[in-house]
C-alpha cells in the first residue's frame, strides 16, 4: 500500500463523500488531437476508509456541455477497489480518453467524479470554488487540436 503521494502536477483539494481526496491531476499530452487520446493521471488519497467500491468519471464536454468524450472506471483499477483503501493510502489513476476522430477544434472542459456503479449515484464533491451540493469538478479548459 502506497501512503504518500508522488509529485502531482496540477494540486488540488478537493473531498469526494466522506473519505476520498483529490490531491490533483496530469494530463498527457496537454493538448490532444482529434481521433488522439490523452491520459488523464487522477492522485486520489482516502482520508478515511471508503465503505463502497467507486467508479471515477472523466468527461469531456464542449461549451454548451454536451458530453463529447469519456473514460470510466475504477480508481487504482480493478485491483484495488475503494472499500479496502486504508485511511492515508495514496491511489495513483490513469484514465486513457478516446477522442473522437469527429471532434472539432476548440476548447473543451475536462469534468470528473466518483459514483457508485450499483446506484448510480455520485459523491458529494466539497472544496475551495465548488458550489454546494456539486459532485463533480472541473478541471478546467483543454484546447484540442487537429
Amino acid at each position: 500500500r502506497q501512503m504518500t503521494l508522488p509529485p502531482v502536477p496540477q494540486g488540488l483539494a478537493v473531498t469526494f463523500g466522506p473519505a476520498i481526496r483529490l490531491a490533483g491531476y496530469g494530463l498527457v499530452p496537454p493538448r490532444p488531437t482529434a481521433g488522439g487520446t490523452t491520459q488523464l493521471t487522477l492522485y486520489w488519497q482516502a482520508t478515511g476508509r471508503p465503505t463502497l467500491d467507486e467508479t471515477a468519471f472523466v468527461h469531456l464536454v464542449d461549451a454548451s456541455g454536451k458530453l463529447v468524450a469519456q473514460a470510466d472506471g475504477p480508481p487504482g483499477g480493478t485491483t484495488l477497489p475503494s472499500s479496502i483503501w486504508e485511511p492515508g493510502q495514496a491511489v495513483v489513476d490513469v484514465h486513457t480518453l478516446a477522442l473522437p476522430s469527429s471532434l472539432p477544434p476548440g476548447t473543451y472542459h475536462l469534468h470528473i467524479g466518483l459514483y457508485n456503479l450499483a446506484s448510480g449515484a455520485r459523491l458529494a464533491a466539497s472544496g475551495p470554488g465548488l458550489s454546494p451540493g456539486a459532485d463533480d469538478v472541473d478541471l478546467g479548459a483543454i484546447q484540442v487540436g487537429r
